[in-house]
């Protein structure tokens, strides 16, 4: 199992956003010969691994393999000078629609990948889930035996999470100042597409980051230690985001873990995608009045 862990969790690392971190922080750049070099190693290993018959290993680095190819594709296709024809001067929403957009993307193909070499939805969590079953004991959020079910928490759990951020922004970003002017109207008129924009890029998120990790790894290392690396690959991938940096890692971490606790626990997606949804209209909104 130690041998099982180790593998496993160099294969998450070297799929995560962290190789890229140390290049940008330490050369200010991410050679392109390291995102070609991560794929093919990715690959060679899922190879090795099915010629030793670690199965389960190496079907999960065929997911991984996947979730880097389509993310460096992602990456280039924003640099690109097609990309700039589409959005010559975007706005912040925009800029948003073309981001999650490209996520959307990438997570449809990480989705059919997960069918076509896990041929079980059930399997992956690719399942609306049971929202009518209880959360198991949480001891440090006061949670007992049949307190909750995970049909409440999570609308509890997502309007607290919603109004943390909110707060926080508020704290971090403005500083309880004032809007921009016309930042409101700004907002109402781009309502609509932020709704949209945040249920799809909940979603995404979710695949990737969770489906294309959690059902695949719970195989492998059991259900515990699943839900923590799959956690942990999660908050890395926030590290420039809202909030940036090592809070941005920890906050995302956590909040990881606990959507992944609602994955497991559901059996599907509902649950952490609402949770995560009603965050990123949060996010979302906060750009668009702010930015």
């Amino acid at each position: 199992m130690n041998r099982t862990l180790t593998m496993s969790v160099l294969l998450l690392a070297l799929t995560s956003l962290l190789p890229e971190i140390v290049f940008r922080e330490t050369l200010g750049t991410v050679p392109v010969a390291f995102v070609l070099f991560r794929i093919l190693l990715l690959a060679v290993a899922a190879g090795g691994l099915a010629i030793r018959n670690h199965r389960g290993l190496a079907r999960f680095a065929v997911i991984l393999t996947g979730i880097a190819a389509v993310e460096s594709a992602g990456s280039v296709i924003r640099r690109s000078a097609w990309w700039s024809g589409v959005f010559p001067s975007p706005t912040m929403l925009d800029a948003l629609t073309g981001a999650v957009l490209l996520k959307g993307a990438g997570a449809l193909i990480v989705g059919l990948l997960l069918l076509v070499v896990y041929r079980s939805r059930q399997e992956v969590y690719l399942v609306r889930g049971e929202l009518s079953v209880h959360v198991e004991p949480i001891a440090w959020l006061g949670i007992g035996p049949k307190q909750i079910r995970w049909g409440q928490m999570a609308l509890l759990s997502g309007v607290l999470i919603a109004g943390g951020t909110l707060l926080l922004t508020l704290v971090t970003v403005t500083g309880f100042g004032g809007l921009p002017p016309g930042a409101l109207e700004r907002w109402r008129a781009g309502l609509s597409t932020i709704l949209l924009l945040a249920g799809l890029n909940a979603l995404s998120e979710g695949v990737v980051y969770r489906n294309g990790v959690l059902g695949p790894l719970r195989q492998v290392l059991g259900t515990r230690r699943a839900v923590y690396l799959a956690a942990v690959f999660f908050g890395v991938a926030h590290f420039y985001g809202a909030p940036q940096g090592v809070i941005g890692v920890v906050m995302s971490t956590l909040l990881g873990w606990f959507l992944c606790r609602s994955m497991v626990e559901t059996r599907g997606l509902a649950a952490p995608w609402f949770i995560h949804f009603l965050q990123d209209v949060v996010i979302f909104s906060t750009l668009v009045l702010l930015v």
